[in-house]
């Protein structure tokens, strides 16, 4: 029932299969199928290797599948056949030491990656020497990934083997592998093409290279390879993670896992500068790509590192950061003189362009730009003392108004208090804290001219409610002395003033006007009423 389930996962399976991109090797279909079937065999013993927790790292292994050998061909020599052998010894070393770090997305990649080598170690023509071998390669590859769906694989046991000896390993899984590539060459070129040798082979292949891959990748996650596969160099181990970085980044967009990754490079205490600088490369440009500043300032931080180990990538490592910091600068500076500035545009970009110039002594344009930002800033703290002398200024203004109220002279407080409005607003918004300390002031300003003509309608009514006492005590002169003189009250408020103070103003005029007339009125009534009085008693 098991190898029935597994023929019946490659026939579903094929339809999950990440598009292909061209071919090498076996096709990539078929790469990705192998890859499939390896996970299928080694389900039962190692069930949560490729699914951890809630974690599925499947489609990274089929990615790494796709992705095949050239992934190796950066650190590992793929020019022969031995080669090749010595490479999945390497592969499968770092594998397995690589797993005390934990089961991630890339450690499936890899793994996607050792089941291409393996598979095409296995398969005729899965490497080409030769060119001419290369057009039969592409044949045989199209021709094989066209009836992938009619291979299955049918173990003969549960057993894996694990690899202590490649070479021999693969001596024996291929005993017969230059004979049928002869055979096979011959079929293409005469005719029949897949359907001579191929067509039975095809299928003998594919079930080889299953049982190879799920054999390599035993010998990778079973605790007694320790004991046969040896330790990976710290070489291996630096570089693993630097890559694991790189697809964490670029391939997976996690740059926090991208961090963890980085972090197990640095417990390794690598000295190759060229690595440290290969991970500031990856997280300055996935940064500048996403505007992620904490990662751009991590790739810096990464290049310093590799630029304080020393060595020959040192001279390439002072143009990275001297460029870094000259466009660090020049946005600084920019931005300093846009609406959008910041206090320390400026001490930053002089900063910037010193740092600039310290990588790169002989940088004409960090040492122009150096001059021209002591400059802006020159010019910047004239502008800023130009402010702060404006603003005392104002307040003193100000003060003048709030004691000239006091004193009741709300002709001189109003002309003051309008005064410190005009000097507060010579205030630009350039510098926020003399801007927020200008507005409230001008505020400030605009309620004590407020307060002061409400203390000008305060008198205005006192003076009325003096009138109509005297009137009450037939003061009529009295009293229209004392309505007289809110004319003279209330005309301190400036024609400029708000609405509702005018409106307020000419109210209270007309009431006082109203007022006079009704006192002359009644103190004629009242003369008479005396006269009338005083003829009565003749």
């Amino acid at each position: 029932m098991k190898h029935t389930s597994w023929i019946l996962t490659l026939a579903v399976g094929l339809s999950l299969l990440i598009p292909v991109r061209g071919a090498f090797g076996w096709g990539e279909r078929a790469q990705q199928t192998i890859s499939m079937m390896a996970t299928q065999v080694l389900k039962e013993q190692y069930k949560e290797v490729f699914r951890p927790g809630d974690s599925n790292f499947e489609k990274d292994v089929m990615r790494g599948a796709i992705s095949g050998s050239k992934v190796l061909a950066e650190f590992l020599p793929l020019n022969s056949d031995a080669e090749t052998m010595q490479a999945v010894s390497a592969e499968i070393q770092l594998l397995h030491d690589v797993q005390q770090y934990g089961t991630t997305s890339y450690f499936a990649f890899r793994m996607g990656v050792l089941s291409a080598l393996v598979a095409d170690i296995i398969v005729p023509y899965g490497f080409s020497w030769r060119e001419d071998d290369v057009s039969i390669q592409a044949r045989v590859n199209a021709d094989i990934d066209k009836r992938l769906g009619d291979y299955a694989f049918r173990p003969s046991n549960n057993r894996r083997t694990l690899i202590r000896d490649t070479a021999e390993y693969f001596r024996t899984h291929r005993s017969f592998h230059e004979s049928d590539k002869q055979l096979i060459l011959d079929d293409y070129l005469r005719g029949p093409g897949y359907n001579g040798f191929l067509k039975k082979g095809g299928p003998a292949y594919f079930e080889r290279a299953v049982g190879a891959v799920a054999d390599a990748w035993h010998t990778v996650l079973s605790p007694e390879s320790g004991k046969i596969v040896g330790t990976a160099s710290k070489r291996q181990l630096t570089w693993y993670f630097v890559k694991e970085v790189e697809y964490l980044l670029n391939v997976k967009n996690n740059y926090h896992q991208a961090i963890k990754a980085y972090e197990h490079l640095t417990t390794i205490n690598s000295d190759i500068t060229a690595a440290f600088e290969s991970a500031g490369d990856l997280f300055y440009n996935f940064g500048k790509a996403r505007g992620n500043l904490e990662a751009v300032d991590r790739g810096v931080r990464e290049w310093q590192k590799a630029y304080d180990m020393g060595g020959p990538e040192r001279s390439r490592l002072s143009t990275k950061l001297s460029d870094h910091y000259l466009t660090e600068g020049q946005f600084l500076l920019v931005r300093a003189a846009s609406d959008e500035a910041e206090d320390n545009d400026l001490p930053n970009a002089l900063d910037a362009f010193e740092e600039a110039l310290q990588y790169n002594r002989t940088s004409q344009q960090a040492a122009d730009l150096i001059e021209k930002t002591h400059i802006a800033i020159a010019d910047r703290r004239e502008r800023l003392q130009l402010a702060v002398q404006l603003i005392a200024n104002a307040e003193s203004v100000r003060e003048s108004a709030d004691s000239a109220r006091v004193q009741g002279d709300y002709n001189s407080a109003l002309t003051k208090y309008q005064q410190a409005i005009t000097v507060y607003e010579a205030v630009d918004d350039e510098f926020k804290d003399q801007a927020a300390a200008a507005e409230n002031g001008a505020r400030e300003s605009t309620r004590g001219i407020t307060n002061v003509i409400d203390d000008v309608f305060d008198k205005a009514s006192e003076a009325i409610e003096q009138g109509d006492r005297l009137q009450e005590t037939n003061k009529y002169e009295e009293a229209i002395s004392s309505y007289e003189r809110v004319d003279s009250i209330v005309n301190v408020i400036p024609a400029d003033a708000k609405a509702s103070h005018l409106q307020q103003k000419d109210e209270t005029l007309r009431l006082a006007a109203n007022k006079i007339d009704e006192a002359k009125n009644a103190k004629i009534r009242y003369d008479a009423a005396q006269a009338q009085q005083q003829q009565q008693k003749k």
